[in-house]
């Protein structure tokens, strides 16, 4: 990736260097964004994808898919994405119900939001915080901002790119 004149496009010009390229993950919307923090904890990215790929190829990740599973089907496939996984279960179970009872099933309508409603609706979903919400709409292409996650400023300050 090529950012001219950008601090930014020259760390990750770095890092691509030195880890190779970075694929973002397989997701198709928001719903799916939600579900992906949800189904791992403290878990690499390979354990959340076989997470995240068990719940799509078993049951789906629609809404009303992921409500019909019940939590026991949905913690034992939230079990490979580390620890907690019945809580981690209850979670995509209520987010389900969420989008079922808020969204008529489809959370891609946040999508048709004013950006400011779209980032709220989605910091009802547990784990979905303003940095995890900004990052949706930014991969959904509805927000153009730089998300930060945790830690964010800790790491642009250790880059030498903020005071």
């Amino acid at each position: 990736m090529v950012w001219p004149g950008n601090p930014f496009g020259d760390i990750l010009r770095v890092l691509e260097e030195r880890y190779g390229p970075l694929h973002p993950p397989p997701l198709n919307g928001p719903f799916e964004m939600v579900l992906w923090e949800q189904v791992a904890y403290l878990a690499d990215d390979a354990k959340r994808l076989l997470a995240f790929d068990a719940l799509r190829s078993r049951i789906g990740t629609e809404a009303g898919a992921v409500a019909r599973a019940g939590k026991p089907v949905l913690t034992k496939i939230a079990a490979p994405g580390g620890i907690f996984p019945e809580l981690r279960a209850a979670r995509m179970l209520r987010s389900a119900v969420i989008v079922q009872a808020d969204f008529d099933g489809d959370l891609g309508h946040i999508l048709d939001l004013p950006a400011t409603k779209a980032k709220k609706a989605l910091m009802q979903f547990d784990m979905i915080g303003e940095p995890g919400a900004e990052k949706i709409l930014l991969f959904c292409g509805r927000l153009n901002v730089l998300a930060l996650e945790s830690k964010g400023l800790c790491v642009l300050t250790r880059l030498g790119l903020v005071p």
